[in-house]
């Protein structure tokens, strides 16, 4: 008798353990999600149902990963193994989701390009390339900035904040320092 013939009973104790304990996770996901999605109000449906799916999901493949490991079934084996990929990714993408509407994000790129952009100094460097592109297609809150600067440049009220720096005024172009330095005090 081999070795891997004398493990085979305590292999097949742990699996069977192991995927009862797994049918055990896959009830408590179809009752959680049960419960979100009918006592609480506000619950987010997709998120509920998509728990609820990988809640039977797990117990119909907690079954079949019984029945393969009681009869040594490989094939079945190699199906349950597939099957937990795509749970893995269900929960995976639910959970995503829960995070993202926990922490109030709508849209995460969008909050990371306001996170970047919200600085002044990162708007006044990048400020030529925008007025690059207003003649073709650009922001049209973009060219409504940059006409209200035009019209700053050019009232004498803020002309003295540009002498300093005898810069091209108005329209941004990529030599301007005094627009730049005028823009900076708009944006802040």
């Amino acid at each position: 008798m081999t070795l891997a013939e004398s493990l085979r009973p305590v292999i097949k104790l742990v699996l069977r353990a192991a995927y009862a304990a797994y049918c055990v996770v896959g009830v408590g996901c179809v009752g959680l999600g049960s419960y979100y999605w009918a006592s609480i109000e506000s619950a987010y449906v997709p998120v509920a149902g998509v728990t609820v799916l990988v809640g039977l999901l797990m117990l119909a493949v907690g079954v079949m990963a019984l029945g393969a490991t009681s009869q040594d079934s490989k094939r079945l084996m190699a199906v349950v193994l597939v099957l937990n990929v795509a749970i893995f990714v269900l929960a995976l993408g639910a959970f995503i989701t829960a995070c993202f509407l926990a922490y109030e994000v709508d849209d995460p790129v969008e909050q990371a390009v306001k996170k970047v952009y919200s600085r002044t100094q990162t708007r006044i460097k990048t400020w030529p390339a925008v007025v690059k592109t207003l003649p073709h297609g650009g922001p049209t809150v973009c060219d409504q900035l940059r006409t209200s600067i035009d019209a700053a440049a050019s009232d004498d009220a803020t002309r003295h904040l540009l002498e300093p720096y005898k810069g091209s005024l108005g329209g941004g172009t990529d030599r301007g320092q005094g627009v730049r330095s005028l823009l900076g005090r708009i944006l802040r």
